[in-house]
């Protein structure tokens, strides 16, 4: 079968339509992508900012054409990006164009004519910011109309036949900006799942309560009378968090040290008394009977008071896997946050010396069973300020308490509560 100068004007075409169709195929795709948004009290380019940090799509207009600065609140679960987008603008006299991940937003109108352009030229506007002396411009070819994109500039300006376009995005930061440019937390709550990570320092100062299911009243004022809270106890940690709008949910390991100081005395009396010995023992007998006689001599005891003194530290170590709930208050760019959750501790080990419930002395605690877990329950409050694009320093003060005996079939219940103050370093992997 021959092949005509018609059979390939008409390969041609249908490859052309194929082509266009697939590429207004994935063009409404993107805009029929199915987008959760939430915004409350921001202007149209704040809400496109969020919109952006959600969906990865970034969205240009013409500031002249876009009510940017008009106040809007937009509420919208699993809706096409198409409406979100008529939702933020508040009109649907709007168009879309999908370049790669890049959506340009422009006004529905007829384009009025232009000029003809001198042959082989393309013809531009001039753009209505200047380009600086030494701005790199480079031309992105296309099939309607001509772009212009100036890099190596915060703002990047695209120019067309039709209309110029102003797209205010930053452009990339290298790893030595990284952390110079400040981030606004309160525009990151958003409805998407974002995760950070980071390391966290405390500072307990702590305090331990006794009590006994027996009568050992006095035993337990002896407990608290001897042991203070005056040596160094804290906690260093790795953390891991996954954000979702308002609400933060935190876990990760750390390594804790409960520190206890014991000063404890007693006195033992010996002597004060008589000691009787005997020297001789001799018998008679009356009829019948045996009596015994017996010769004794008697020696006094002076009395001996010895009194025994302990001061020593004691330490108690876990490993704890922390889960807390966290909401998020956004203010200006800094967080204030609340918290609370449990934390599971794994005994992994102590040194020191308890005192003995039922005599006066001490025994080294290694003798004592101990609880291998030990839940605890924490509450606290802080606050979180940018440091750089990915970076953020937390701060917090906060409530523990243990819900159980640190010890297991040990007469005398003892737990650990706690004040202290955290601080933090988080990097966001978004």
């Amino acid at each position: 079968m021959k092949f005509s100068s018609n059979h390939l004007t008409a390969f041609l075409i249908t490859v052309f339509i194929i082509t266009a169709s697939a590429h207004s195929f994935a063009q409404s795709a993107k805009l029929k992508t199915n987008v959760s948004f939430a915004v409350n009290n921001v202007t149209v380019s704040d809400a496109l900012e969020s919109l952006t940090t959600i969906t990865g799509f970034t969205f240009s207009y013409n500031p002249d054409q876009i009510p940017a600065s008009r106040i809007v609140k937009v509420d919208m679960h699993n809706r096409p990006l198409s409406e979100v987008l008529e939702a933020i603008l508040g009109s649907k006299n709007f168009g879309y164009r999908v370049m790669a991940n890049q959506i340009v937003i422009y006004r529905l109108k007829e384009v009025p004519e232009e000029k003809p352009a001198v042959e082989n030229t393309p013809v531009t506007q001039e753009p209505k910011q200047p380009i600086a002396a030494n701005q790199e411009v480079k031309q992105i070819p296309a099939k309607t109309d001509t772009v212009y994109v100036t890099v190596n500039t915060r703002d990047t300006v695209v120019i067309k036949q039709t209309d110029t376009v102003y797209q205010k995005v930053p452009t990339p930061v290298s790893g030595n900006e990284a952390f110079r440019t400040t981030s606004n937390l309160k525009k990151e709550l958003t409805p998407v799942w974002k995760a950070d990570a980071g390391i966290s320092l405390s500072y307990f100062f702590p305090s331990a309560s006794y009590s006994a299911k027996e009568n050992y009243n006095e035993k337990i004022n002896q407990y608290e009378k001897s042991y203070s809270n005056n040596t160094i106890s804290g906690s260093a940690g790795l953390d891991i968090r996954f954000s979702y709008n308002k609400i933060t949910l935190a876990s990760g390991v750390a390594f804790t040290v409960f520190g206890q100081k014991l000063d404890y005395s007693y006195l033992k009396v010996t002597g004060g008394f008589f000691r009787k010995d005997t020297l001789d023992r001799f018998y008679t007998l009356a009829g019948a009977d045996t009596t015994w006689y017996y010769i004794l001599d008697s020696t006094y005891i002076p009395k001996d008071n010895e009194t025994f003194n302990y001061r020593m530290n004691n330490h108690f170590r876990y490993l704890e896997i922390p889960l807390t709930v966290q909401y998020n208050y956004g203010f200006r760019n800094v967080l204030f946050f609340a918290k609370g959750g449990l934390i599971t501790g794994f005994y992994t080990g102590s040194d020191g010396q308890q005192i003995l419930p039922d005599e006066n002395g001490i025994m080294p605690i290694k003798e004592i069973t101990p609880q291998d877990v030990v839940l605890s329950y924490t509450l606290g409050a802080g606050v979180a300020v940018p440091i750089g694009s990915k970076l953020v320093f937390s701060s917090s003060v906060f409530y523990r308490s243990q819900l159980e005996s640190i010890y297991k079939d040990f007469p005398i219940e003892t737990r650990y509560s706690a004040t202290g103050i955290s601080a933090g370093l988080i990097y966001k992997l978004y």
